[in-house]
């Protein structure tokens, strides 16, 4: 049996060491990869969610003074291209915290079964 073992052809001590060297290789680029996507991923998220701010923001500074006028057609107008060109539901909000307007309602958005406005079946969401 001992005669069997030592007549084995070894493998290069070259060749185990490439082999190595390349799983390690390889094993260190995956994980580099999923880092810098990972980091990618939370830019992106992080930009989109600036960006969303910053519309929120400018629209809440043209809006308020049609809010305060109670000028409904022109917030109308406002919320609709607002909407349109940011491809999201825009809600407006009063000051009493009642909700003025609802682009998700005015443009083919779903209600519950009791008639109120369903925020969460939306298909702008």
């Amino acid at each position: 049996m001992f005669a069997l073992a030592s007549n084995r052809r070894k493998i290069p001590l070259a060749v185990q060491l490439w082999t190595g060297l390349t799983a390690a290789a390889v094993g260190l680029s995956l994980l580099v990869s999923t880092v810098v996507s990972d980091a990618r991923r939370r830019d992106t998220a992080d930009q989109l969610r600036r960006g969303s701010h910053r519309a929120a923001e400018a629209l809440a500074q043209r809006a308020a003074p049609l809010l305060d006028r109670g000028d409904q057609l022109r917030l109308a107008v406002l919320a609709a291209s607002v909407a349109d060109v940011s491809a999201a539901r825009v809600l407006l909000v009063g000051k009493d915290g009642t909700v003025c307007l609802d682009t998700g309602l005015s443009l083919g958005g779903q209600r519950d079964r009791d008639g109120h406005p369903d925020l969460h079946r939306s298909s702008d969401w």
